[in-house]
């Protein structure tokens, strides 16, 4: 099967429509600068691509490392924590949880 190189935009786009057929609530896309962080306390799960950099992703229950191009799922979030590696990080991600929370969705 052919891939084609999408744009950022229509990467985001492709994105949304998954995480909606998943049934996430708010899609966003991240640039973080180096060792930046962002969190969400009432994410109750969270799926995402990490597009490039190292980022720690965690949560109250485990902690994962995901590198360049890795897709992540955190089930039963309880919040989520994001922290950018040394070089800094992009990742898109969706978020369950309350839109009151909702940070940087677009």
């Amino acid at each position: 099967m052919d891939h084609p190189i999408l744009s950022i935009d229509e990467f985001v786009r492709h994105f949304r429509f998954k995480a909606e057929e998943f049934g996430y609530e708010s899609v966003e896309l991240l640039e973080l600068r180096p060792t930046e962080s962002a969190a969400w306390s009432s994410t109750r799960a969270a799926f995402g691509v990490v597009i490039n950099g190292e980022v720690i992703i965690g949560n109250r229950r485990e902690t994962q490392v995901r590198c360049t191009a890795e897709e992540f799922e955190l089930l039963d979030a309880e919040g989520l924590h994001v922290l950018a590696g040394p070089d800094g990080a992009r990742l898109v991600m969706a978020r369950r949880g309350p839109l009151s929370d909702a940070g940087l969705t677009f």
